[in-house]
C-alpha cells in the first residue's frame, strides 16, 4: 500500500506537472497572438514595360502592404543591387560577354525609399526608375529587398525581374503586285533577315491569305545566325475578286522558348477576269483578204480624186 507521505508527493509532483503546462500554453497563446497583432510587411512588384530586354529602362513599382494587426512605424524600403543573383536561360549561355556584375540598375534616384508609417491593412507604393546592363544575358535576376521599421528586426524579400533578348528578326525586299488579275498565278519572294549579333532559334515563315491558293504556305528555316539571311519563295493565286490581304508571319522561339513571331500584311487588289477581244475566224479572214486584193487591182479600194 501506498503510505500517506508518497501520497502527498505523488500529488504535489502531479500539481507541479499541471501548472508547468498551463503556464506553457499561456506563454504560446500570448506569444502566437502578440506575432499575430504585430505589423506583418508583403511586398509585392511589378514591372512597366512587362517584357524587359537588355539595354531597356523600366519603372519598378512596389506595392508594400501591412498584413499585420498593428501599425508599422517609419518604413524603409531598399533594394540590394549589389547582391543580385541570375538564373540565366540556357540558349543565352554562350554568350561570347560576361554577364555584368551590377545587371540592374537605380536610374537618378537612389535605392531607398521612406514610406514612414503603415497602418494595418494597408497598403503603400513606390517606384524605382532602372535600367537593365546591355551585356545581361536572358534570365531571372532575384533582388532583396530590405525592410526596416520601428520596433521590429529588419527583413528581406524578393523579387524577380526577367530579362529576353530581343531578337531583330526582319523581313526585307518582299516582292508581291499591288494588283492581280483573277486567277492568274504570281511568284511571291520575301528576305528573312537576322540582323542581331546572335543566333535565332526554330526560324519559319508562314503565308496565308482569305481566297488565296498557295503553293507553298510553310517554310522551315531552323536556325538563323547573326547578320545570316534567307528567302522564302511561293507561287500564289486569288479565287475571288476583291480587295485581298496576305499575311506574311515569321515565327522563331525566344530564349525561353517561347514562340515569338513578326508579321507583315500585304493588300492586294483582284481584278475581274479581263475580256480578250473575239478572234476573228480563219475563213472570214481568207475571203477578206481576196476581195481586198481585187478592190486593190481595180482601185476600187481607194477614194477616187
Amino acid at each position: 500500500m501506498i503510505s500517506k507521505a508518497q501520497a502527498l508527493d505523488w500529488r504535489h509532483r502531479l500539481l507541479k506537472k499541471l501548472v508547468a503546462s498551463i503556464m506553457l500554453f499561456v506563454f504560446m497563446f500570448i506569444g502566437s497572438t502578440a506575432h499575430a497583432e504585430g505589423p506583418i510587411i508583403l511586398v509585392n512588384a511589378v514591372t512597366a514595360p512587362k517584357d524587359i530586354s537588355p539595354g531597356d529602362s523600366f519603372d519598378l513599382k512596389l506595392k508594400v502592404k501591412n498584413s499585420g494587426g498593428s501599425r508599422a512605424y517609419n518604413l524603409i524600403v531598399t533594394l540590394d543591387l549589389d547582391n543580385i543573383s541570375a538564373s540565366t536561360a540556357a540558349t543565352s549561355q554562350g554568350q561570347k560577354s560576361a554577364p555584368p556584375q551590377s545587371p540592374i540598375s537605380v536610374i537618378g534616384d537612389s535605392n531607398v525609399r521612406y514610406l514612414g508609417s503603415v497602418a494595418a491593412g494597408a497598403e503603400k507604393e513606390t517606384s524605382f526608375q532602372m535600367v537593365a546592363d546591355g551585356a545581361a544575358p536572358s534570365g531571372t535576376y532575384n533582388i532583396n529587398v530590405k525592410l526596416d521599421y520601428g520596433g521590429s528586426q529588419a527583413q528581406s524579400q524578393v523579387i524577380g525581374v526577367v530579362l529576353v533578348r530581343r531578337a531583330d528578326l526582319r523581313l526585307a525586299d518582299i516582292s508581291a503586285p499591288e494588283t492581280i488579275d483573277l486567277n492568274k498565278e504570281f511568284k511571291l519572294t520575301a528576305d528573312v533577315i537576322n540582323g542581331g549579333n546572335y543566333t535565332i532559334n526554330g526560324v519559319s515563315v508562314g503565308l496565308s491569305g482569305d481566297g488565296a491558293k498557295i503553293k507553298s504556305p510553310n517554310y522551315f528555316v531552323g536556325a538563323l545566325d547573326a547578320s545570316d539571311s534567307d528567302t522564302y519563295e511561293t507561287a500564289v493565286k486569288f479565287t475571288a475578286p476583291g480587295e485581298k490581304t496576305l499575311q506574311l508571319k515569321v515565327n522563331y522561339v525566344d530564349d525561353f522558348n517561347r514562340k515569338q513571331s513578326v508579321t507583315k500584311d500585304l493588300k492586294i487588289k483582284v481584278n475581274k477576269d479581263a475580256k480578250l477581244p473575239a478572234k476573228k475566224s480563219k475563213s472570214s479572214g481568207f475571203f477578206s483578204e481576196i476581195i481586198n486584193f481585187f478592190k486593190a487591182l481595180f482601185g476600187l479600194g481607194k477614194n477616187q480624186e
